[in-house]
């Protein structure tokens, strides 16, 4: 038996393609964005771990001379090694999702370890 008229028929089709679509970009985007965030975390806690080890200097000199690189709610971790030559920085940091959505995840601390050794 045959419809009468197929008009109409994919227009649920191209909704829920559009609803698919929308929820990809987004997920899309804010795994990039905290992606690039523990990329950033990280070259800042590598470079923290280098700059105490190398100069004997405190976290607070380091955050002075750089300052917090616009991470929101920065802390910042230090640790000397049993042996008296490595460093162990850990620094975390809020990550924001880049466009909030009600029911997901909008915001979490992400941290991230370096270690450093003076010669």
């Amino acid at each position: 038996m045959r419809l009468q008229s197929d008009n109409g028929s994919i227009a649920p089709l191209a909704a829920g393609l559009i609803v698919l679509s929308l929820g990809l970009v987004l997920a899309v985007s804010a795994a990039t964005s905290m992606f690039i965030l523990q990329k950033r975390l990280t070259n800042f806690s590598e470079s923290g771990a280098l700059f105490i080890a190398e100069t004997g200097e405190s976290k607070f000199d380091f955050l002075k001379q750089v300052g917090d690189s616009r991470f929101e709610a920065l802390s910042m971790f230090t640790e000397l090694a049993d042996d008296g030559k490595t460093v162990h920085v850990k620094t975390c940091a809020v990550w924001r999702a880049p466009i909030a959505v009600d029911g997901q995840i909008s915001s979490a601390q992400l941290c991230s370890h370096a270690s450093a050794r003076a010669e």
